[in-house]
C-alpha cells in the first residue's frame, strides 16, 4: 500500500502540478491527516502544539484579497499563502484587508520582505521539516502518506537532493553515442517519409536530450516537426517521441484526442497541460536496451521504436 500511496502522489505531480493545485492538496491532507495538519501549521507558527480545533479555509476572501489558507487561532486571524515561482507576494494588500493578521508565506525561492512580521518559508525547508519529524513524531499510519505527499512536493517545486556526481568518462560517452545514434536513425529515414535532423535546433535542456526534426510523408504537403531523445529526472528516465502543439498542431491536435494506447515497442502518453503528446518507449523494451550486449542491438530497438511510431501517425500526414 505504501509504494501505491508514493506512485499515486507521483502521478499528481504530473498533472496536478500548478500553484492552485499545490494549495488544494496541501489543505486536502491537512484536513484529513491530522499529524500532517500539525505539523504544515506550526512550521510557521511554532506556537501551534494542538490542531484539533483549528477550521483552515481554502481561499477566504475579504475586500480584494484571497489568501491561499485562513485560520483562528487564539482570537487572532492567521493566513498562508501558497506560492512556487509567481514572484508576486501580496503581502502588502493581504495586510491592508487583514489588520494584524499573523501571516505566513511560502514559495520554491528565498524571499526578501520589507514587511518584518511575516514568517517567510520554503518548500525546500518544509521538506526538510518533513523529513526529519516524520522519523521523531509522526505515527506509523500516517508516515506513508506524509512521505508521499514529500515525493510530490520535490516533483512539483523541483526540490532536489543532490548527491554525489560521477561526471566520468563513460556516463558522458553514453549520453553523447545515444544523442549521434538517434540523429543516425532520423537522417537513415523511413521508407515513404522525408525527413532531417535540425542541427541547429536547441536539442538539449535541464532534464531532457536528444535531436528535433523535420518530418512529412511523400507526396504530402503537411510538414511538421517533432523530438526524439531521453527524458530524465531523480525518479524516472525513459526514451521518448515528442509531439508538441507549437511545432505540429495537425498532428498534435488529432493524436490529443486519442486515449492512451500501446504498440509492440511504445506506450502514448497524452500530455494536454504541457501541450505535448508522447510516445515512449516501453519498459520491458528500456530494460532490454540498457542489458543488450552490443550497440548494434541497442540501435536496432531505437530504429524499430522509432519507425514503429512514425507508421502511426502517418494516417495524420
Amino acid at each position: 500500500m505504501e509504494v501505491a500511496t508514493h506512485k499515486f502522489f507521483q502521478k499528481l505531480s504530473e498533472r496536478l502540478y500548478k500553484e492552485n493545485h499545490l494549495s488544494d492538496i496541501t489543505w486536502t491532507l491537512c484536513e484529513t491527516c491530522s499529524e500532517f495538519k500539525i505539523l504544515f501549521l506550526s512550521f510557521f507558527f511554532t506556537e501551534i502544539t494542538d490542531a484539533s480545533d483549528i477550521i483552515l479555509k481554502r481561499e477566504f476572501t475579504k475586500g480584494d484579497s484571497r489568501p491561499d489558507l485562513h485560520f483562528e487561532f487564539n482570537n487572532k486571524i492567521h493566513i498562508i499563502e501558497v506560492k512556487i515561482d509567481d514572484r508576486f507576494d501580496h503581502i502588502k494588500q493581504y495586510k491592508k484587508d487583514f489588520p494584524e493578521v499573523r501571516f505566513g508565506w511560502i514559495a520554491r525561492y528565498t524571499h526578501k520582505s520589507d514587511e518584518k512580521d511575516v514568517v517567510i518559508k520554503t518548500w525546500k525547508d518544509f521538506k526538510n521539516c518533513i523529513e526529519k519529524r516524520v522519523e521523531e513524531e509522526i505515527s506509523q499510519d500516517a508516515k506513508s502518506l506524509i512521505n508521499a505527499y514529500s515525493t510530490y512536493l520535490s516533483e512539483v517545486c523541483r526540490i532536489i537532493k543532490f548527491k554525489k556526481m560521477e561526471l566520468n568518462k563513460n556516463v558522458l560517452l553514453s549520453l553523447y553515442h545515444f544523442n549521434e545514434s538517434v540523429e543516425e536513425i532520423i537522417e537513415e529515414g523511413v521508407d515513404g517519409f522525408k525527413m532531417k535532423s535540425k542541427s541547429k535546433q536547441n536539442n538539449m535542456g535541464n532534464d531532457w536530450s536528444g535531436k528535433y526534426f523535420d518530418l512529412s510523408k511523400k507526396g504530402s504537403k503537411i510538414k511538421i516537426q517533432s523530438w526524439f531523445g531521453i527524458m530524465y529526472n531523480e525518479y524516472k528516465v525513459c526514451i521518448s517521441v515528442c509531439f508538441e502543439e507549437e511545432f505540429c498542431k495537425i498532428v498534435y491536435s488529432k493524436l490529443i484526442k486519442n486515449k492512451a494506447s500501446q504498440g509492440k515497442y511504445y506506450i502514448t502518453e497524452p500530455e494536454p497541460d504541457e501541450k505535448c503528446f508522447f510516445y515512449t518507449l516501453q519498459e520491458d523494451w528500456f530494460n532490454n536496451f540498457n542489458q543488450a550486449n552490443s550497440v548494434e542491438e541497442q540501435k536496432k530497438i531505437l530504429t524499430e521504436f522509432f519507425n514503429e511510431i512514425i507508421q502511426d501517425i502517418s494516417q495524420y500526414l
